[in-house]
């Protein structure tokens, strides 16, 4: 199941209240997308603490039971200071070499190696995926 577009969420809300969305509800509807994402379900609690108990959830559920468990990941942590890394970076060059060096200076042992076999199990849970540097002046082919 994917999650709900910032579109489909104002449509959803515009059908539920059956009148136009005022400036202030999608402000509202703007700032809830941003804060905690689009999933279905989020629809269904009012309180922030609710949402990010439903997020946890879903967070833990995928990484615990789809991927740890699956690809048998022995070290958690540091999985998952793989991953706070690579989604913090996003949009930044980097490779796996430099995130094992960076690793290593926060007192992980990790070789490359393994942060290429995480990070394949990251692409696949997330869908993110390697891009190859093209220099800027090669147009699109």
């Amino acid at each position: 199941m994917y999650p709900f577009s910032y579109k489909e969420l104002l449509t959803y809300f515009s059908d539920k209240k059956k009148s136009a969305l005022t400036h202030d509800d999608e402000i509202k509807i703007f700032n809830n997308y941003l804060n905690y994402g689009g999933f279905p379900g989020l629809l269904a609690y009012d309180y922030p603490d609710e949402k990010i108990t439903y997020l946890t959830d879903i967070y833990n559920s995928i990484m615990l039971k789809d991927v740890i468990d699956i690809e048998k990941i022995s070290s958690v942590i540091l999985f998952e200071r793989l991953m706070e890394f690579i989604v913090c970076n996003i949009g930044k060059i980097f490779s796996a070499n430099s995130i094992a060096k960076y690793l290593k200076l926060e007192k992980y042992n990790i070789s490359t190696s393994t942060v290429l076999n995480y990070k394949v199990c990251y692409e696949f849970i997330t869908f993110i995926s390697d891009k190859k540097r093209r220099p800027y002046w090669k147009k699109n082919t």
